[in-house]
């Protein structure tokens, strides 16, 4: 998330659900992710940026990297941290905007993390590139920006409808089956809304609507170039309408000076 209201101050402690056992345990499977990761050295450090309720962060830690996660939700770092205390990680977790993260930390990380179709989030165009200038500000030269994304072209093709989910999560004795409907616009662009709708034991439990501001791939790659990026690589994510992006922060991006 960036700025804005906290879209998921209801959700973060129901987003587990989201999440069948596997990628609660392992976070992101996201082919194109996964081969980036591979590439980082033992203890290299790495920001996850839309760190949620701390899947990627705690797989992360697991693996043996040096983890620092940020969210704009406090709900989702609330949650997070609640999350790796139980699992004794000790990763710091703080609430920062995208746009903040410069203020935060200076160029230190070996990689930036923002998974989960998270940039997405971002509220205009103008607040995405500036997100994507900040992972740049953050990274030291050489250093490796990942993240995913829906193909919102895909998306808006398929325009509003209605996805009832055949997997029941089941978890602590509880089994909960979700529900999707998009709210697709007649023009490309505008907000995308999804309602995500849980079933605990058969029984209506919640609903939740979170918002998206679509953007269309080659956008995004231009924007990543803008921002001090090269090296960049499109990985669309097998029988998904979803991608990974990846790329390499430059010795030098506009407006930060040599690094």
């Amino acid at each position: 998330m960036s700025a804005g209201d906290d879209q998921y101050a209801d959700l973060a402690a129901e987003y587990h659900w989201l999440h069948d056992p596997l990628s609660l345990r392992v976070g992101t499977r996201t082919p194109g992710v996964q081969a980036t990761i591979a590439r980082l050295a033992d203890g290299a450090r790495v920001l996850d940026a839309a760190c949620g309720i701390g899947v990627d962060t705690l797989s992360l830690h697991r693996r043996g990297f040096r983890v620092t996660a940020t969210d704009a939700s406090a709900s989702m770092v609330d949650e997070c941290r609640r999350r790796l205390a139980a699992e004794d990680a000790p990763v710091p977790v703080l609430a920062c905007r995208w746009a903040d993260l410069p203020d935060r930390f200076g160029p230190v990380f070996d990689a930036v993390l923002c998974t989960g179709n998270s940039l997405a989030h971002a509220p205009s165009a103008i607040a995405r590139r500036e997100a994507l200038a900040a992972f740049a500000e953050v990274l030291l030269p050489g250093g490796i920006l990942i993240l995913d994304s829906q193909d919102w072209g895909v998306v808006h093709a398929a325009g509003s409808y209605h996805d009832a989910d055949p997997l029941v999560v089941t978890r602590a004795g509880a089994r909960c089956r979700r529900t999707f409907d998009w709210r697709v616009p007649e023009e490309f662009g505008e907000p995308v809304v999804l309602e995500i709708t849980l079933f605990v034991d058969g029984e209506p439990h919640s609903s939740h609507e979170v918002v998206f501001r679509p953007f269309a791939t080659d956008e995004l790659v231009e924007d990543v170039e803008a921002a001090g990026f090269g090296a960049i690589d499109v990985v669309q994510i097998p029988g998904d309408d979803g991608y990974a992006v990846t790329a390499i922060r430059k010795a030098k991006s506009p407006g930060v000076g040599d690094a």
